[in-house]
């Protein structure tokens, strides 16, 4: 009865995170590299994206990047043109991942390749004025970050 149950379960039981956001975390980058019906394949596995040999493996996966840190948290490569293996990923919140696009935009400002979030912070103009500055008006990169912006009529 009851007891035949319960063995039975332990024997079964491999890592006991089935439900975890750790192991959808794996399965997905599984998902997206290898099956080609998954709506956003042609974003990872058509572009040649692949998971490492190591991380086949849950619980190899899980011993390199454990548990996420928090809720917010997901799983992010940090050069979206490498795959996904133990020194290319990590946990990361959605302001951080919104910064490691590959649509970001990198532009030059003083001998520095910077993001326009980056520019943002160092001029204190917005990423909008700065984008649409260089890219619809022509404006060079120092131009864009350092004239300030001007102050709008409210008629």
């Amino acid at each position: 009865g009851c007891l035949r149950r319960e063995a039975t379960s332990l024997r079964r039981k491999t890592h006991g995170k089935t439900r975890s956001k750790v192991y959808r975390a794996w399965c997905d980058i599984w998902q997206r590299t290898t099956n080609p019906k998954r709506d956003n394949h042609y974003l990872y596995g058509a572009r040649g994206i692949k998971v490492c040999a190591r991380w086949k493996s849950f619980d190899l996966f899980f011993e390199d990047v454990g548990e996420p840190p928090s809720a917010e948290h997901s799983l992010d490569r940090i050069d979206n043109y490498k795959g996904y293996s133990p020194n290319n990923c990590r946990w990361a919140d959605r302001l951080e991942q919104a910064r490691n696009r590959r649509d970001n935009v990198v532009l030059r400002f003083r001998g520095k390749d910077l993001k326009v979030h980056e520019l943002t912070r160092v001029s204190g103009v917005s990423g909008r004025n700065i984008r649409q500055r260089i890219f619809t008006y022509g404006w060079s990169v120092e131009r864009a970050v350092t004239e300030p912006t001007q102050p709008r009529n409210k008629a």
